[in-house]
Formats: C-alpha cells, sequence, structure tokens
C-alpha cells in the first residue's frame, strides 16, 4: 500500500516492493506522473510514466529486468 512519503524531489505516494531480489520503488505523484526506481548493484535505474496503475508498473519493471536479462522470465514470482 503507497504512503504519503517525502523525497528530494518532493511528496510522492511511494510503495516499496520485491521481484526476485531486485528493490523496486514506485512513486506516484497527481500532475508529475509515476516513477519506477530499480535498486541495481551498482545504480539506480529510473523509468517515467505519466500515468500507469501499480500493477502495470510492477509488469513493466520486471519486464524490463527481463529485457536486459538480469531475471529469467521463468522467475517473474513477485
Amino acid at each position: 500500500m503507497a504512503q504519503l512519503e517525502k523525497h528530494i524531489d518532493g511528496e510522492w505516494w511511494t510503495s516499496r516492493h520485491k521481484i526476485d531480489s531486485f528493490d523496486v520503488m514506485i512513486k506516484m505523484r497527481e500532475g508529475h506522473g509515476c516513477k519506477i526506481h530499480i535498486q541495481l548493484p551498482d545504480k539506480i535505474t529510473t523509468l517515467r510514466y505519466n500515468f500507469a496503475s501499480e500493477e502495470f508498473l510492477l509488469r513493466k519493471a520486471t519486464n524490463w529486468l527481463i529485457k536486459n536479462k538480469l531475471l529469467k522470465p521463468a522467475s517473474r514470482k513477485q
């Protein structure tokens, strides 16, 4: 469940998830769209969208990890 949290770029509705061994943060704010932050071993990757549901964003994060060969298609469990 998303909670209102203060970040360096303002207050966002934030939820945290695990996809396999990767930490994923979803941030949403009215008028500013949505962001997915995927924590990688050496950096954080950010994906941005105008508007989307949390389920859609989790699928996008999973697909990004698969596309970049960081996650196998069979290990899509969340």
